[in-house]
Order: C-alpha cells, then structure tokens, then sequence
C-alpha cells in the first residue's frame, strides 16, 4: 500500500477508536480545582483516603463519598461499614444505581430513584438547579433525584424540595414533589447521609449556606476523609477525561471515520489498478508466465510511480 493508503487507514483506525471510546467510557465528573463543579475545595478540607485501612486509624469521623464510579470490593465496603458501625458518618453525594450498590454494601436501605428534580419556581436560575431546604437553610442542587426512604424504617428526611418541584423520569413523565433530597439513616454508633445530587458538595454549590452546613453537620467537627479508591484509577481516568470531551462530537468523528476509510479503500484500488489490470487477472488469463517476474515487474512499476518518476513504458 502506498503512503496516502496507510495514512488514510491509520486516520480512520484513530477516529474510530476515538468514537467508540467516547460511546463506551463512563463519563467522569469534573474534579479539578477551578471548575464550578470540581472538589478542590473539599479536598482541600479533607483527608485523603485511598484506601479503605486508613479509614479504621484512629478516633471515627465522617467519610465523604463524591459521585463513586466503581461498585465497593468486600474489603472496602467492610472497611466504611465498619467505620460508621463504630460511630462514624458516611456521606455519599450522587445518585444512581453505583450509588444504590454502595449504599447496599454497607447495609443501608436508603436509595436514590429514576429521574432529575426539577422546579421553575424555587431555582437558581434553570429548573434543574432547585432550591432545598436543610434545617430551613436553603440548598443549591444540580441534577438531584428522589431518594427512596419507603422500605427504610428509621431514615429521616434531612433536605426536601418545594412543593412546587417535579420529577422528570427517563421516559418523560412528570412526578409532582416535594422530594426529600438528603436523608439519614443510623446504623450501629454511626450514621449513612445521603444526599442525592452529584454536585452539591462541589466548589460553587460548597458556596451556598445550606450546602455547607450539611457538610458541616456530617463532619461533626473533624475534618473528614475523602474517599478516592471508589473512583476510576489513571490512566483510565485520562481516558475517560478525553472521552468526555469528544462526547459531543459523536456525530463528526463518525463522518470524519466514514471518509478517511473510503479514502483509504479508493487508494488501495487505485494503487491495484494504477498500471491497468490487477496482477491477479493477468496471471489467471496466462497461467503459463511467471508469476515471480510478474510481480518484481509491478512492485518495480509501483515504486516507480509513487517515486514521481512513472512514465509512459514502452
């Protein structure tokens, strides 16, 4: 195959991997630092958990859990089990079903539901942005679910939405509030706080009064752990970084694929038939010549002509 061939089939092999891996890797929450929605400024007021062993050291304090991408192993759901049963504070903020597992895992029966809360009356400044209310001091919380206390004996509401709040279930349904959006549940000595928007611990949302004191309220005045071996490791994190960024542009890195393959393919015939006749017919019409010569004379002729020096032969 001839320079053009391979790069074109490279290029195509490169958009088409970038396509699939914007489709098939999860979609990371933004931690950085300076970003509305990173957790720099809780991580900069926690401890560093990586992993589970340091949550056991010394006196029990409250476990932040952000948006957790992997479902707990055995030995990390004992490890924050065990915290909380020897009276310490597990805080989980997000929802969905790796929130439901993790909080499964360590024997709580509080759990997120299907669809995002929303309200045109009580926001801060589009609807899924909704106001709640912790100890009558408002909350800001993005993307926030109902959180299910039905089969939870025990659980109290700690945050709920306004009347005036609705629930937007995947298929489109409409589900009229309010919504307990952050509860609690005790478990042993400790305590489970879940509250249900992945963003309502992050750096802008940290800014409102309500969410800040509900951090406060589980740290019980010592600084808290953070826990970070229940979200992806590098460099899938990178890569799933990069997968986030491209997601937008599915539909192009699908057409962009699409042309440079059929670039390459109109290259590679185009290089089989450059002299006239494929090798192969020539040889199948005249059994008798040989094939050896045959081919040094068209690898010859090729070279020639992706050299720019083809001429008419005689």
């Amino acid at each position: 195959m001839g320079a053009l061939t391979w790069a074109s089939a490279g290029l195509a092999a490169a958009l088409v991997v970038a396509l699939l891996a914007s489709a098939a890797l999860p979609q990371l929450p933004p931690i950085v630092s300076g970003a509305w929605g990173g957790i720099g400024g809780l991580a900069s007021e926690s401890i560093p958990a990586a992993s589970p062993s340091q949550l056991l050291m010394g006196r029990p304090r409250a476990a932040v859990v952000v948006y957790p991408q992997l479902l707990p192993t055995p030995a990390e759901a004992s490890a924050l089990r065990e915290l909380v049963e020897s009276g310490g504070t597990l805080l989980v903020a997000g929802s969905g079903p790796a929130v439901n597992a993790l909080l499964s895992a360590v024997g709580s029966c509080l759990s997120t539901l299907n669809g995002t809360v929303e309200d045109s009356v009580f926001n801060y400044g589009a609807p899924n942005f909704v106001a709640a209310y912790f100890n009558g001091t408002a909350m800001a919380l993005y993307n926030a679910s109902p959180i299910d206390m039905s089969s939870c004996p025990g659980a109290s509401a700690l945050a709920a939405t306004a009347p005036s709040s609705f629930a937007v279930e995947p298929g489109g349904a409409r589900v009229r509030g309010p919504f307990v959006v952050a509860a609690e549940q005790r478990l042993g000595l400790g305590r489970v706080i879940l509250v249900s928007s992945p963003y309502a611990l992050s750096n802008g949302a940290l800014n409102y009064t309500g969410n800040r004191e509900l951090l406060e309220y589980a740290a019980g005045g010592l600084r808290p752990y953070l826990v970070e071996f229940l979200w992806y490791r590098p460099p899938y994190s990178l890569l799933g970084s990069y997968a986030r960024a491209l997601a937008p542009y599915r539909a192009w890195l699908a057409l962009a694929a699409s042309l440079a393959a059929g670039l390459a393919a109109y290259s590679l015939r185009g290089g089989e038939r450059r002299g006239g006749e494929a090798l192969e017919d020539i040889i199948a019409r005249h059994p008798g010549w040989d094939r050896r010569l045959l081919e040094e004379l068209a690898r010859e002729r090729e070279e020639r002509l992706e050299g720019g020096g083809g001429g008419r032969e005689g």
